[in-house]
């Protein structure tokens, strides 16, 4: 299933804060760039799938309700 564009921007925003977040905790508060992106596709990607996860646990929760 696709995403919507909203979803996708959600989840890049977060991931961001993410990133941001991971970076003050460095003790010399300085990520380059490529390993800001490396992070930052690291967390969209996580989240993406916790995102499809999510929405299939809640169509297998509904689906065992009318099975029941």
């Amino acid at each position: 299933g696709q995403q919507s564009s909203s979803e996708q921007y959600r989840i890049e925003r977060q991931a961001f804060e993410l990133v941001e977040e991971h970076v003050r905790q460095q003790p010399e508060g300085f990520v380059g760039a490529e390993a800001r992106f490396a992070l930052f596709q690291l967390f969209k990607s996580q989240m993406s799938k916790q995102a499809v996860n999510c929405v299939a646990d809640q169509r297998l929760s509904a689906s065992q309700k009318i099975a029941a």
